[in-house]
């Protein structure tokens, strides 16, 4: 519906007082919006697919799900329990091998899989929801709203962020819970940046100033009619802010910060591999975590660049 359009709606009243001309006129928009969106969805996921790499990466990304999922199904053994002798080299029985203390180093790698997926996906829902609320708010409304929360964003971004969420999950105590809360809630501004740049961008446009003229609230314009159009660049940052997450994860388990030990996660698991001897003579304590951590960052890496180009239109 254009807004020359809307304006003649606001100004003949109610519903019952139209033209049966204009009703029809205007179920036909909708209509034809409604494929326009279709074919928009159908030409951004060809380009997605001609984008190889991004294409079977996604289809790694739902492997790794699922294998997080389905973890106490097909893992062999309890990852916190002692199963074997201290050290075993890798046999039919532990096909990685066991850790320093005769743990399954299979089984604590697919658990593992499980910690990263959920602080990464659980601390960017965090973040995304606060970011997302507060750029909507400062891009529509402006003004004071527009400067205080400007400000706050960068004195958030003024500091390391690595260091800062380091040091409150040292003070508050390391576990899952408190690294995902951290990490979301220390990781909004980029994305409440860019929400507002998007925001700034839409609002000018006439399907915008044609819902304030009607009299809709300030709420039904931002959430239903400004929203929708900026959730393409949200779900690519989304999808970056994931595999960032699982490497600060990572980092901070390795540290020993973040998830603790008898619990699997990739970085503790990385932790008993500093000494020299097993680096050079038991490369199953440290290769597995470490080719995890990799493909995971990599796959969530190459699975957003693909969405960026697709939804830009850029992909060949």
């Amino acid at each position: 519906m254009d807004a020359e359009k809307l304006v003649l709606v606001h100004q003949n009243g109610m519903l019952g007082q139209f033209n049966p001309e204009f009703i029809q006129e205007e179920k036909e928009a909708q209509k034809k919006t409604a494929e326009k969106v279709e074919s928009w969805g159908k030409i951004t996921w060809r380009r997605f697919c001609k984008n190889r790499v991004a294409y079977w990466s996604m289809f790694l990304f739902f492997a790794i799900i699922l294998l997080a999922v389905l973890a106490p199904v097909i893992s062999p053994y309890d990852p916190v329990q002692t199963v074997g002798a201290f050290d075993e080299a890798p046999s039919i029985a532990h096909l990685l091998g066991t850790d320093d203390v005769g743990r399954d180093v299979l089984s604590r790698l697919i658990y593992g899989s499980q910690v990263s997926l959920i602080v990464g996906i659980g601390s960017v829902v965090i973040y995304a929801a606060i970011g997302i609320t507060l750029g909507l708010l400062s891009g529509y409304f402006g003004g004071v709203i527009d400067g205080i929360i400007m400000r706050i964003t960068e004195v958030f971004m003024a500091y390391p962020q690595f260091m800062i969420i380091l040091v409150i999950v040292s003070l508050i105590g390391p576990n899952m819970i408190t690294v995902m809360l951290v990490m979301g809630l220390m990781g909004w501004p980029p994305i409440c940046r860019l929400v507002r740049g998007e925001v700034l961008r839409v609002k000018s446009m006439d399907y915008v100033s044609a819902a304030i003229v009607t009299g809709y609230s300030p709420g039904t314009i931002v959430f239903k009619h400004i929203l929708p159009n900026v959730l393409s660049p949200i779900l690519v940052n989304c999808t970056f802010g994931i595999a960032s997450a699982i490497l600060i994860e990572a980092s901070l388990s390795f540290l020993g910060m973040g998830v603790q030990p008898p619990a699997a996660s990739w970085g503790n698991m990385l932790t008993s591999a500093q000494s020299i001897t097993i680096l050079s003579e038991e490369p199953w304590r440290w290769i597995p975590p470490g080719i995890a951590i990799l493909i995971a960052v990599l796959t969530i890496n190459f699975l957003g660049d693909g969405l960026n180009e697709a939804i830009d239109g850029d992909s060949k």
